[in-house]
């Protein structure tokens, strides 16, 4: 990965820590006692979700299954930012229950990235002319 892309990734992941993790604690500050862990958590898994979404899409030649991979993480990331803010707007539900569903929802979002596929890394890549100069 070059450093303007790690540059980029870096940056965007800071800037989506401070946004979605004040976002969800100014709205959740009326619904909930703890909205300042919601809102850490949920910048935390956001950030973590663009960052590696930046990362993969700015690097060069990046293979299949590392994109694969980086899809789950980015789908575990998105998926528990939303089962965190569901589970807040739930009328009575404690802090440990909204993150065990936070944390629920991302596993199966991060699941169904991970059967879909939407990289194609099973799909066998062309062989190019380096490819057949390294056989013979």
């Amino acid at each position: 990965m070059s450093a303007k892309a790690g540059a980029f990734a870096l940056i965007a992941g800071l800037v989506t820590f401070f946004g979605v993790g004040l976002t969800v604690t100014g709205l959740t500050e009326h619904w909930v006692n703890y909205s300042l862990l919601l809102g850490l958590f949920a910048g935390t898994a956001a950030s973590l979700a663009v960052t590696t979404s930046v990362s993969v899409v700015l690097g060069e030649d990046v293979p299949a299954q590392k994109r694969r991979i980086a899809g789950i993480i980015a789908g575990f990331g998105g998926g528990l930012v939303v089962g965190l803010l569901g589970a807040a707007w739930l009328e009575g539900i404690g802090p440990v229950a909204s993150m065990g569903i936070g944390f629920a929802t991302g596993c199966l979002v991060a699941v169904g990235v991970g059967l879909i596929d939407p990289f194609g890394s099973d799909t066998p890549r062309e062989s190019t002319d380096d490819d057949r100069d390294a056989r013979d």
